[in-house]
């Protein structure tokens, strides 16, 4: 019998942990909004989010049964733990510029600074990223959900 791969193990319950913790933190998190008119409830993406986070989770503790042991953690080298360290401090300025700027701009220029930060080289690919993303879930939310998404002084 093999021995089950435990990084996947760990990884597969951390998911499924912090998708029952967001399950649990909805109801006190997100709150209808008097009279923003929706046809969903603001919470259900964040729940659907929540379950596909807890399948993710399940299917990775799968893996850990099904695949062979592997002797030891993935490798971090200083450029991923770099990367990974300067992608917290972009989260944290995108909170901070959000409200501001609104989530189409934010957003799009988030999107361009993580494309290069991950690997992407090609001007013309990131810029259309850069567009394409950030319309591409307002129009999401704004049209088809009738969900609004905070507009900033650019828009």
């Amino acid at each position: 019998m093999r021995q089950p791969y435990l990084w996947r193990l760990i990884e597969g319950a951390v998911l499924i942990g912090l998708g029952a913790l967001i399950l649990v933190l909805i109801p006190s998190q997100i709150q209808n909004i008097p009279g923003m008119e929706t046809e969903t409830s603001p919470s259900f993406l964040p729940a659907v989010l929540a379950v596909l986070i807890i399948l993710m989770g399940a299917g990775l503790i799968a893996q850990g049964f099904l695949k062979p042991r592997r002797d030891g953690p993935p490798d971090l080298t200083r450029v991923v733990v770099f990367r990974v360290g300067l992608s917290v401090v972009l989260l944290i300025l995108y909170t901070v510029v959000f409200p501001r700027l609104g989530f189409v701009v934010t957003s799009g220029v988030f999107v361009g600074i993580y494309a290069y930060l991950f690997g992407s080289r090609s001007i013309l690919k990131i810029a259309i990223s850069m567009v394409a993303v950030p319309i591409g879930i307002w129009l999401f939310f704004e049209i088809l959900f009738r969900i609004p998404l905070p507009h900033g002084i650019l828009y």
